[in-house]
């Protein structure tokens, strides 16, 4: 298992090395790459106690940068502290919108072709 986009993007250009020069971006291999995405937070924020996970979530992500991957999302929440949000991965979030599977550059990328085609 890779943790986090950073190692995942360090992974990319290693394999394009070996590859020779590609004609399009380098994906991982399809042998089904998952990446680890936990929350950041250590602590609640409200009462200061160490958060426990609360559960994971496996996605199917796809952007330029890293391809096609499956992220997992790690949860993190407070037992002692009810009142408190459930801590998620900002690695992530910044990554793709909610329930999506397709990043930011992507939706970028898509937008401003059609805007090019049409204009």
């Amino acid at each position: 298992m890779k943790r986090g986009l950073c190692r995942l993007l360090k992974l990319l250009p290693a394999q394009a090395r070996e590859a020779g020069p590609p004609a399009v971006a380098v994906a991982p291999p399809r042998s089904g790459l998952t990446v680890d995405f936990p929350a950041e937070a250590r602590r609640c924020p409200h009462c200061g106690q160490p958060l426990q996970t609360q559960k994971s979530k496996t996605r199917r992500v796809s952007t330029p940068a890293t391809g096609n991957i499956r992220a997992r999302e790690i949860r993190k929440h407070s037992r002692h502290c009810p009142a408190a949000p459930v801590a998620v991965s900002a690695e992530l979030a910044g990554l793709l919108p909610r329930r999506q599977r397709f990043g930011y550059d992507l939706v970028v990328w898509v937008g401003r072709a059609r805007y090019h085609r049409h204009h």
